[in-house]
């Protein structure tokens, strides 16, 4: 049986929110605007918050990979394979072939078949502990009928959620902590007990050694060379 628009007042969606009605028998299937399935995402310090609204009268499935930003393009190509698809009303290994070319080298899956219940949204969450400022964001809806046998598919869709990523980290063992700074050039090093401290200034050079006492500046002012030239007559 053809797809009506009558049909689709079954799970409650808009006439004009639909884009086509293909297929035949159980494999029937509708293809929705985004407006069926509205989204909201933001960035905040490396985590990512991804919130899907559904706005069909009956449960949905969602999916949601993320990807690195510059796949950005290659997602919206993939999209419109699945879409194609879709549009075509194949119900096939083909189709889920597609849509997991769709979600392929993602950073993360946050949703596999997340669902949604009528009117109500859900959020998902992926704490990146990256430094990345942006990422793309491939989602895909369904809305099945089990009573019926019907599945509304909502437009494959990527979009792009831009914010803050997590400060690089500055750990405290290295050049300004306990290295260079630390117990390193500045503490127990150069300065410390190296150059300035128990080296060149402290009983190096400065100390024990050229300006101290068994060194030049005490040695030689002292009972040395000096006091024996003036000494004899």
């Amino acid at each position: 049986m053809r797809f009506s628009r009558l049909a689709l007042t079954g799970i409650g969606v808009a006439a004009g929110a639909a884009v086509a009605f293909t297929g035949s028998g159980e494999a029937s299937a509708a293809l929705l605007l985004p407006a069926s399935y509205p989204h909201t995402q933001s960035l905040s310090n490396g985590t990512l918050t991804v919130t899907v609204q559904n706005e069909t009268s009956k449960t949905a499935t969602c999916w949601i990979s993320v990807h690195d930003a510059s796949k950005e393009t290659q997602l919206n190509l993939r999209a419109a394979s699945v879409n194609a698809l879709i549009g075509a009303g194949i119900e096939s290994s083909v189709l889920d072939n597609a849509r997991d070319q769709a979600a392929e080298g993602a950073l993360k899956i946050v949703w596999n078949g997340q669902t949604i219940a009528k009117d109500l949204s859900s959020t998902g969450t992926w704490v990146s502990n990256r430094t990345d400022t942006s990422y793309a964001i491939y989602q895909e809806c369904t809305t099945p009928d089990p009573i019926l046998g019907w599945t509304i598919n909502g437009l494959a869709q990527v979009y792009k959620v831009t914010g803050t990523g997590k400060p690089a980290d500055n750990p405290g063992g290295a050049d300004n902590g306990g290295g260079d700074t630390g117990g390193g050039d500045n503490g127990g090093g150069d300065n410390g007990g190296g150059d300035n401290g128990g080296g060149d200034n402290g009983g190096g050079d400065n100390g024990g050694g050229d300006n101290g006492g068994p060194g030049d500046t005490g040695g030689d002012s002292g009972n040395g060379s000096l006091g024996n030239l003036f000494g004899s007559s």
